[in-house]
């Protein structure tokens, strides 16, 4: 008797973003899950980590807590699409990039907290 597996493609997890002087914002993330020998290969590869995160970022939603924030109006800036510019310029913002890094890997390992789809 055999054993049924089942191989997803993505995974929507919720990030949490320590945006300074303004509190905790939170994001749904959607990753591409790679196999465990694609993952290997960042670590022996010479490829540059953003390139890794635009490539396997499939979607960003949020952020929940903006009203409460203490995020002043003139600060806030909409990246109007997720894609290999908007990332890029999300990524520039040293707190959104390390917590995409950490979501991508922990994702990728199983540690993630999945968002809760209604």
């Amino acid at each position: 008797m055999g054993i049924v597996i089942v191989k997803q493609p993505t995974a929507t997890v919720e990030m949490d973003v320590e945006v300074p002087q303004a509190g905790t914002l939170g994001y749904d993330v959607t990753w591409t899950l790679l196999d465990a020998d694609e993952l290997e290969s960042f670590s022996h590869s010479k490829r540059d980590v953003i390139d890794i995160i635009i490539e396997n970022c499939k979607g960003i939603e949020g952020p929940r807590g903006l009203d409460d924030s203490g995020a002043e109006k003139k600060n806030q800036r909409t990246v109007a699409e997720i894609d290999e510019a908007g990332l890029r310029e999300i990524l520039q913002i040293n707190y959104y990039r390390r917590a995409l890094v950490q979501s991508f890997f922990a994702t990728q390992q199983g540690r993630a907290v999945y968002a809760a789809k209604n």
